[in-house]
């Protein structure tokens, strides 16, 4: 607004302040009147047992999916099956350019939870070994 002066930036203002006042109304009638009819607001507490468990289904679906994530399980399951450390695996993840579907880096932690079903058989194995000493 090349032709913009103090008049008119003030208006502007003014009518932007008029807004967030009418959306924050609005807003706050609305949380009444959803809190009138019973419903709780305001806390992850509120979710049942039912949501929590569709949501985390949701992401892990999401990154079992994720074509990235499945190049770089293949590769960690490579590694593991060489004797690598956990933290070995997420180097060298990281080293060759892979990172989580969020694009962070690999930590240990993540590479855990690429192999989940590799490393409960790996626990077995490792408990089994433990009781034949």
């Amino acid at each position: 607004m090349p032709d913009a002066n103090t008049l008119t930036v003030g208006l502007f203002a003014v009518i932007a302040q008029h807004e967030r006042e009418t959306i924050s109304k609005r807003t706050k009638d609305a949380l009444a009147a959803k809190k009138a009819r019973g419903a709780q607001l305001g806390s992850p507490q509120n979710f049942t047992t039912t949501v929590i468990a569709q949501g985390q289904a949701a992401m892990q679906r999401n990154a079992r999916e994720h074509q990235a994530n499945q190049q770089a399980a293949q590769l960690a399951e490579l590694l593991r099956a060489k004797g690598q450390a956990l933290w070995q695996i997420a180097a060298k993840l990281n080293e060759v350019g892979y990172r989580t579907r969020r694009g962070k880096e690999f930590q240990a932690t993540t590479v855990q939870r690429l192999l989940p079903a590799l490393l409960k058989t790996d626990s077995k194995l490792t408990l089994a070994q433990k009781d034949s000493k």
